[in-house]
């Protein structure tokens, strides 16, 4: 699958596929450029298709409306912070599916109440970067046989 990110002032959009994603997430200079650039909108409803989650799930995550993304759709790219919290989120699914055995098995784990997260789903915690921190910590624990 293909992600299109949109490049804000007068490039076409590049398109970039979920392994770019993992790579650009391992390149610091390369994500800062691209985020700064912005994702085009079209990666949220692409990402909740990747994922096999529903596309206001990725919204809420991102926190973009319905509004907010149809003014993102007519300025061709979402804004620095909206990608920046896209890419941690594909990090967080792919760290997830690695941990926990597979996409689906990461989908669940992601979209169901967790007791040792405070009985939240980890996408409401992956709002924020403490809270997408506190998630890999959690999957790091179980990777590792480790108590949370």
């Amino acid at each position: 699958m293909t992600l299109a990110i949109s490049k804000r002032a007068t490039r076409k959009s590049k398109p970039v596929t979920f392994e770019s994603l993992r790579l650009l997430s391992k390149n610091m200079a390369a994500a800062v450029q691209t985020i700064d650039d912005g994702f085009h909108p079209d990666v949220l409803g692409e990402v909740a298709n990747a994922y096999a989650v529903p596309q206001h799930l990725v919204q809420g995550v991102v926190k973009v409306s319905a509004g907010t993304l149809d003014r993102r759709r007519k300025a061709g790219a979402l804004t620095d912070t909206e990608s920046d919290t896209v890419l941690r989120l594909a990090g967080l699914f792919d760290y997830a599916a690695t941990v926990l055995g597979g996409d689906e098995q990461a989908q669940r784990w992601l979209t169901k109440k967790q007791y040792v997260l405070g009985d939240v789903t980890p996408l409401e915690l992956a709002k924020t970067s403490v809270g997408s921190d506190y998630v890999r910590s959690v999957l790091t624990a179980i990777e590792y046989g480790l108590p949370s």
